[in-house]
């Protein structure tokens, strides 16, 4: 029951919550935005890349407290790096042979080819086999740029057969 009708509809009309709430999502877009844009243009301008090795984000999910929160947050950020990366890969005439399998590229030794989900742990690399160490994103980003060229293991390869094929290539090079 409503004890105060006119308090209840001036509340709904002048909801100040709500706008502190949207001032404060726009100001913390334009901040990713920023960072985003600064990312891009830092590797842009120090690396030079002809051809540009990246995974498909779209199975990510943001961390915030709620999930609708959090899918929202997440969707908008891959939107900003997809339209910033595709930007600057016609500035800089960067190729995009498009997002690359990823499955297994932080477990994968880099220099061994040894597969183990033991290898990562948290951020660290180490493998279990040759004991390569290094940060797990790097050991990513060094197997996602192997695996530009790799006529095995596409895109749509599923999981299960690029852990098959990455155990093979072991194999083979330890015989």
């Amino acid at each position: 029951m409503e004890q105060d009708p006119p308090k209840a509809r001036r509340i709904l009309k002048h909801n100040l919550g709500l706008i502190k709430q949207t001032r404060r999502n726009k100001r913390y877009r334009a901040r990713c935005e920023n960072e985003i844009n600064r990312a891009f243009n830092e590797l842009y301008k120090k690396r030079r890349p002809q051809i540009i090795a990246y995974e498909d984000l779209a199975h990510l999910r943001g961390k915030a407290k709620s999930k609708g929160l959090s899918r929202k947050v997440s969707g908008w950020q891959r939107n900003i790096i997809k339209e910033c990366r595709e930007y600057k890969n016609y500035v800089y005439s960067v190729t995009d042979p498009g997002p690359q399998n990823a499955a297994y590229s932080s477990q994968e030794c880099p220099q061994c080819g040894w597969v183990d989900a033991k290898n990562r742990n948290g951020d660290i690399f180490k493998c279990r086999q040759c004991g390569f160490t290094a940060d797990a994103d790097q050991v990513a980003a060094m197997n996602l740029k192997k695996r530009l060229h790799d006529e095995e293991i596409t895109r749509y390869t599923p999981y299960k057969t690029v852990k098959e094929i990455l155990l093979q290539r072991y194999n083979q090079k330890a015989n």
